[in-house]
């Protein structure tokens, strides 16, 4: 036919209907109209459409994306509320497009989004109870009012092997669900403590046992429970909430246990998470797929400035950076002397620190320079006792180097009278008195 050359490239395909003849033998593999030889995508045919550099049937991110996902969490950079930090749940609590992770996050707890009027209902949340980095949790914002923040979160039916408190360390691959968090600081052992399986949750009152255990893995045996509550739910007449297990220390302990003190009996059982569910009872029932969870009502953060009244120094006042310059527990905030951690010891209104006389209040009333706490001679009189005759100065009549005053009163200093014991003096004046 009109081809002369024959099939050049060797592709098969003569060179008068080759679109890519020469040396690109592979031809359009795309079908996009680019040879394959200068073809910068040749298995795509849309090429690179984001000028990002990568091929779009490998990038994750096309379009109008040209960052992909800089923060590797699976989100496109011009999609991504928080496009520099990962943060995958794209968790906007307060609705303004810009993701909990690169905000500020001041709330210490469930309870503080409530009661600063920031809740939306029950659901995933970001809280930094004592100022060291911001986490999720699921708050229970309408059980008994809300305000509950779930600390721990698991199943009947499935191994919950990342549900011991003694390890004390964070597990939570879902605050929701599947979740292990040592309680913070921010608690109080008067704060709420809530014990939910299924739809029924019974409220009682932590203690420093319940804390302890809760916070730092310690382990205290039954820990009787103090006037427990329902609060969702109705709780079964077989149940028991007298204690709480949490374990011998020393000894193996499969999981915490809400039941009766010093029992183990199954059908009293009310909440358990034991790693071998030998122990899957819901509301003394044997259960095999209820939802099980602790939470805590509590860490209120008065002054909203990100550190909870529990560990606030200053807990009335905003101060964030809980500055304490004199070391005194008080934060420079609301510490009325924050230079001297004695404070104003002679209550004066004069710091220690700034006080010339810290123990006296009238601090050194006549300008001698001895306080008055240890000055023999205050007032008016700035000299003290000159002559050391016990009498001060400013009502000595005979001050000075007179130490014996005027022994017979006419009004003649002993150390100038001729006669200091006659007071008529020598009234002849002749040399004797």
């Amino acid at each position: 036919g009109n081809d002369t050359t024959g099939d050049s490239d060797g592709d098969g395909i003569c060179d008068d209907t080759d679109v890519c003849s020469g040396n690109d033998s592979s031809g359009d593999s795309d079908g996009d109209g680019v040879c394959d030889d200068v073809d910068p995508c040749p298995a795509d045919a849309l090429d690179d459409s984001d000028g990002d550099g990568s091929c779009d049937s490998v990038d994750l991110c096309t379009g109008n994306d040209t960052t992909g996902d800089s923060d590797g969490d699976g989100i496109c950079g011009d999609v991504d509320n928080c496009p520099n930090v990962a943060n995958p749940s794209q968790l906007d609590t307060d609705g303004n497009n810009v993701g909990d992770a690169c905000e500020s996050i001041t709330a210490v707890s469930c309870k503080n989004i409530l009661d600063d009027g920031n809740s939306t209902g029950d659901g995933l949340y970001a809280i930094d109870p004592d100022g060291s980095g911001a986490f999720q949790v699921f708050c229970d914002m309408t059980t008994d009012g809300g305000g509950w923040t779930v600390f721990f979160a698991g199943s009947n039916g499935a191994a919950n092997v990342f549900g011991q408190f003694e390890n004390n360390q964070v597990v939570c691959s879902d605050p929701e669900t599947s979740c292990l968090r040592p309680m913070p600081a921010a608690v109080y052992p008067s704060d709420e403590l809530g014990i939910r399986c299924g739809s029924t949750m019974v409220k009682t009152t932590l203690n420093a046992d319940l804390l302890d255990y809760f916070s730092n893995g310690t382990q205290h045996y039954w820990v009787p429970l103090a006037s427990p509550t329902t609060v969702d739910g109705s709780l079964s007449l077989a149940a028991d909430v007298g204690a709480f297990w949490t374990g011998i220390s020393g000894l193996a302990n499969p999981g915490w246990m809400v039941s009766q003190s010093g029992g183990g009996n199954r059908p009293s059982t009310f909440a358990t998470s034991y790693i071998d569910g030998s122990y899957d009872y819901c509301n003394a029932s044997s259960d095999s797929s209820s939802a099980i969870s602790l939470s805590y009502r509590g860490g209120t953060d008065s002054d909203n400035d990100g550190i909870a009244d529990s560990i606030d120094n200053c807990p009335a006042i905003s101060n964030a950076t809980q500055a304490d310059s004199d070391s005194d527990g008080q934060g420079d905030a609301c510490d009325a002397c924050p230079n001297s951690a004695a404070g104003d010891s002679d209550g004066d209104g004069v710091c220690d620190d700034i006080d010339p006389c810290p123990a006296d209040a009238l601090d050194d009333s006549d300008g001698d320079g001895s306080c008055d706490s240890v000055d023999l001679c205050t007032g008016n009189d700035t000299t003290g006792d000159s002559d050391g005759d016990g009498i001060c100065d400013d009502t000595d009549v005979c001050s000075g180097n007179d130490s014996s005053g005027d022994s017979d009163g006419d009004g003649v200093c002993d150390d100038v009278d001729p006669c200091p014991a006659d007071a008529l003096d020598d009234s002849d004046g002749d040399g004797s008195c």
